[in-house]
């Protein structure tokens, strides 16, 4: 029947045993070590969200490989805030196809020591903007052209494309689309028609 024997002090140990007045001893040390659990060194992000809900971020995990036992095994999961405490999925060892989120990375080595590092991925804004008009009159048999502005763009990545249509196909006038150079207000003039009409605001990532 044999002891076990635990220990958390590392070290070279000798083991003697006795039965009456017999005995035996080792000659040749045990060697406990000390406890090395794994270690992350780093966490890249190698691919980022380009339009919002997008699931495209991708990261690369470093490791000290003299640290821990191999082999090791990675753990990628996401929370809903920096609190870590409302799991939102868990993407097991996937690393790429990631939405925006907190996430928390975990290694673990053969031996089930672990080490556990924590990163956000950002995401984007939607892209939101405000429309004015001017309706198009018509006064003694004399038309007043209207026009729509585009405003307050907000979300996205700038610069921007504003596109204008209506129901009817018309051309608009000219530029259409407008390019931005920042997030600019931009008002198309001459509406000759009477009709409804569609604005849509396209970034720099070609999200809309």
């Amino acid at each position: 029947v044999g002891n076990v024997i635990n220990t958390s002090s590392p070290g070279d140990y000798y083991f003697r045993v006795t039965s009456g007045e017999c005995f035996a001893e080792t000659t040749a040390p045990v060697k406990v070590t000390a406890k090395v659990d794994p270690e992350i060194t780093g966490i890249t992000q190698t691919q980022f969200i380009k339009c919002n809900g997008d699931e495209t971020a991708a990261i690369n995990i470093a490791i000290d490989n003299s640290k821990g036992l191999a082999p090791f095994v990675f753990n990628v999961s996401r929370y809903t805030d920096n609190t870590y405490t409302l799991l939102a999925r868990d993407y097991v060892t996937q690393t790429s196809g990631l939405a925006a989120g907190f996430y928390r990375i975990t290694v673990t080595d053969a031996k089930g020591c672990t080490d556990t590092r924590n990163f956000p991925i950002n995401g984007i804004d939607p892209i939101d903007f405000e429309l004015s008009k001017i309706d198009i009159k018509c006064t003694s048999g004399t038309y007043t052209l209207g026009s729509i502005t585009v405003k307050d763009v907000v979300g996205g990545t700038a610069p921007y494309k504003y596109f204008i249509s209506n129901n009817y196909g018309d051309p608009i006038t000219p530029p259409n689309p407008y390019q931005t150079i920042a997030s600019e207000n931009y008002t198309f003039m001459s509406i000759i028609n009477f009709g409804i009409y569609t604005i849509n605001v396209v970034d720099a990532n070609g999200c809309s």
